[in-house]
């Protein structure tokens, strides 16, 4: 039940606008960028301009003069590259990548954050269908896989270039320093991470006398990922097919046994009570000071070596291990595990249509990035400068490290990891502990729900009322009143008929 917020109001009212006036020039033989001869975009003698609009967080990208991955790109393919990065959150991405929509202004290539965006672009008429062109993305596919590239389908028709989900980089980690402080065992059910957790509070396991540690903290409900999956279920309002059935999991049985467990820890005082505001650089920020020992927290933000340095220099006797997610009644698994393996959407407009040199070049781009020379490149540089070859094995030179921060703009298909292996070998032990954390799968991101099913509120109501169950605001034998209120309030039955029937349609539900 989870995406990205939609064009709303005028902005959608505009959007719906721009893809009746397109269609309208099609059918007069012309198009955005067409002459009206009918004849489109002749071949250019020189490179072909394409621009690329991606969202990067806070990615830092140097001088274009210094920017060898684009110059590589375009030696390679004969395009001159505007890639158009924006830097900050999603929804300001998304906004920004509206108006453009909105005005025409068009990029060639770009980002769209989630399947229901997809969707939303597909049937106004934005978006270039990419079904006549996959021939052209051969590469793309078969480095995909066939999960990855259906994710991008709409109503059977190719709009979406899906990149592969990225490995899993997340688990608990604890400060291992402290449990040999305090002669604790690393804990391994949940009985043991609630008495390790309430240690960390009561004990004074950093050993300065005062009364200043704390237990758990992280960003957001994800902060108790891992205690749902000891309960065999996920996030509240993850879809998920368990025995055969489609359910929510605030339908889950487990999932109030769950809320039970967590309860418990906030009762004792053991939680943040800032972790649904808290953003990644305040929990490092929590943890580097030696305020918390227990996190739900990326493996990258913690012991990636720009980032070592900043808490071993604050804090030297930290030693910080990853944390196993505890045994409970329904296993130990850490986060959700995605039904599709889609890690990020890119899409080409409809506008292109009479511009068949900008598709070309458009579709070369992203799947050169999915072949062996082209990954290399956008992965890890440039041969002989980022990294050297020692028969077929990558071997990273410093430069890496120091100048390949904004590669990951440039990686239109995604990266794997063999990628976060060879940029990051010291830490390979680390990664490969993320990997093999058991996942449980959920299906809410292949679903798109229709806008009348106010999606949206439901979510937000579901959210405040679980924080008043955590919290004891509203007592658990309530649980029940909230699950009615869902259905009555919220048509909630309607939400899950949706989500069983495009899990039928497309067969993960037999």
């Amino acid at each position: 039940m989870k995406g990205s917020k939609k064009a709303t109001g005028s902005m959608a009212a505009l959007i719906m606008s721009v893809a009746l006036l397109s269609a309208c020039g099609q059918e007069n033989g012309t198009a955005p960028g067409d002459n009206g001869s009918g004849g489109g975009q002749t071949a250019s003698a020189g490179p072909v301009k394409i621009e690329a609009l991606v969202q990067a967080g806070s990615v830092k990208m140097p001088p274009a003069e210094q920017d060898v991955i684009r110059q590589g790109l375009e030696s390679k393919l004969g395009i001159e590259l505007k890639q158009n990065v924006f830097m900050g959150t999603l929804d300001d991405y998304n906004n920004q990548l509206n108006v453009r929509l909105a005005t025409s202004d068009m990029p060639d290539l770009f980002f769209v954050s989630s399947r229901t965006m997809l969707k939303d672009y597909a049937e106004k008429g934005i978006l270039l269908d990419l079904t006549p062109y996959m021939d052209q993305l051969k590469d793309y596919a078969q480095y995909a896989g066939a999960d990855s590239v259906d994710a991008g389908k709409v109503n059977g028709k190719q709009f979406g270039i899906v990149k592969p989900q990225a490995p899993n980089q997340i688990s608990y980690w604890i400060r291992k320093d402290w449990l040999d402080k305090l002669g604790m065992k690393v804990p391994t059910t949940l009985d043991e991470f609630y008495e390790t957790a309430k240690a960390f509070l009561e004990k004074d396991p950093d050993g300065n006398g005062k009364n200043d540690t704390y237990a758990l903290t992280g960003t957001g409900i994800g902060t108790f990922s891992p205690l749902f999956g000891a309960y065999g279920t996920l996030n509240p309002g993850t879809i998920m097919i368990k025995d055969g059935k489609v359910i929510s999991t605030y339908q889950d049985p487990a999932m109030k046994e769950a809320l039970a467990y967590i309860k418990k820890l906030t009762d004792a005082k053991l939680v943040d009570p800032e972790f649904m505001s808290n953003k990644v650089p305040d929990v490092q920020q929590k943890l580097f000071q030696g305020q918390y020992g227990i996190a739900f927290i990326h493996w990258p933000a913690i012991v990636k070596e720009d980032v070592r340095v900043q808490w071993q220099k604050i804090n030297p006797q930290a030693q910080w291990i990853q944390l196993s997610p505890p045994q409970g009644p329904g296993g130990s698994y850490n986060s959700e595990m995605s039904a599709i393996s889609a890690g990020g959407i890119f899409a080409l407009p409809k506008s292109l249509e009479k511009q068949p040199e900008k598709i070309k070049k458009a579709l070369e781009l992203v799947n050169y990035t999915a072949t062996k020379e082209g990954s290399r490149l956008v992965w890890y540089g440039v041969e002989g400068k980022h990294y050297n070859l020692e028969g077929d094995k990558v071997v990273p030179t410093p430069l890496m490290s120091s100048e390949g921060g904004y590669f990951s703009v440039y990686q239109f298909t995604g990266s794997n990891q063999e990628y976060l292996k060879t940029k990051f070998a010291d830490l390979e032990s680390y990664i490969n502990f993320s990997v093999n954390i058991p996942r449980l799968k959920a299906y809410s991101n292949v679903i798109v729900y229709p806008p009348s099913l106010n999606t949206a509120d439901i979510n937000r109501y579901g959210e405040e009322e679980i924080i008043k169950f955590i919290y004891g605001k509203t007592p658990l034998d309530k649980y029940g009143d909230f699950l009615t209120k869902l259905d009555t309030t919220y048509n909630y039955k309607a939400v899950l008929q949706e989500a069983e029937k495009q899990l039928r349609e497309q067969q993960f539900l037999k």
